[in-house]
């Protein structure tokens, strides 16, 4: 065996999956599908002439040689995030990145992006979230370096930062079903009943205004309350009515009596990705943008993948729990 015959490839695919014990769990880590990490492993088998795994239906086990390797690879891997960390920061953004929500609207379809995200760069680290009242102070941050990335739902004419939209969410007034069931007509809802703003939410509250302008429709009461908890405790109380997401409005109404509904016509917002143009290439945002492409198939929830991809020593784990 020659030393220029190996390709390096073939051993990172190899030791993520003896890591596992599956392939198709290396599979879904590192985003790379199961024919061509099965190709790369019969490749190394071949140059180094030994068989690696004992392969049966339910998991991969090493053979002698295999754990031989093993044992060398993961200490040479162990090594691998310290070394970019201390020499190309720029590639990843360190073991552990944040990310930026502006705050108000944005947070509500944060969440759902916010875990797929984690899934997706689960095997290089993990992520936080801060929360970010202006856009202004969002795109400081990210260009400073202090953020990977960030979410918000108005746009920038930054030249520096790139600008993806992401979704188009529907936003509906919000009320409990005690007071919804009251009125007549829903614009007295909207007259009568104390209507609440998120003082953050300058992009959402001009679109709100708009609406209910061209609807000839002036709440009594306006008043600004930026802890969405709190306004959401006061809508369960049938104390007033506010405005959410219809996807925030569906999840509610499954354990709180409450109801959305739209006048006339629905608003929606617009969700926008932005990041530091001259980081397009980082592993944290091919990661990101990964999660836009329209081919991209929900493969479900695995409650054990967190476990997976740490060192964990087995004798600490109940041994069928994945």
């Amino acid at each position: 065996m020659i030393m220029k015959n190996i390709n390096w490839n073939w051993i990172y695919y190899f030791y993520e999956v003896a890591r596992y014990s599956s392939m198709t769990d290396a599979s879904r880590v590192m985003g790379i599908s199961l024919s061509t990490i099965s190709e790369q492993i019969s490749h190394l088998e071949k140059e180094l002439n030994v068989k690696l795994f004992h392969r049966s239906i339910r998991k991969l086990d090493l053979t002698r040689e295999g754990q031989a390797l093993y044992t060398i690879v993961k200490e040479m891997f162990k090594y691998g995030p310290m070394i970019v960390k201390n020499l190309s920061p720029d590639m990843i953004g360190g073991n552990q990145i944040k990310i930026g929500v502006q705050e108000g609207i944005a947070t509500e379809y944060s969440s759902s992006l916010f875990y797929d995200y984690w899934d997706k760069y689960i095997a290089y680290g993990t992520v936080g979230v801060e929360r970010i009242s202006m856009l202004e102070e969002l795109v400081r941050n990210i260009l400073k370096g202090k953020l990977e990335w960030g979410i918000a739902c108005e746009v920038t004419d930054h030249e520096k930062i790139a600008l993806k939209k992401v979704a188009t969410e529907e936003v509906q007034f919000c009320c409990s079903k005690n007071i919804y069931d009251a009125f007549k007509d829903k614009k007295d809802i909207i007259k009568y009943i104390p209507f609440i703003s998120n003082s953050w939410d300058h992009a959402l509250n001009e679109k709100v205004s708009n609406h209910l302008a061209l609807l000839r429709c002036t709440p009594n009461e306006y008043i600004e309350i930026d802890q969405r908890d709190l306004v959401l405790d006061l809508i369960r109380n049938d104390r007033c009515v506010s405005v959410f997401t219809k996807q925030t409005i569906k999840k509610l109404s499954t354990t709180a009596a409450v109801k959305g509904f739209s006048m006339d016509k629905a608003i929606f917002m617009d969700f926008y990705l932005l990041w530091d143009k001259e980081r397009s290439k980082s592993l944290s945002i091919k990661k990101l943008l990964e999660l836009c492409e329209p081919c991209l198939v929900d493969k479900g929830h695995d409650s054990f993948l967190q476990l997976k991809v740490v060192d964990i020593p087995k004798e600490l784990l109940i041994s069928p729990l994945f």
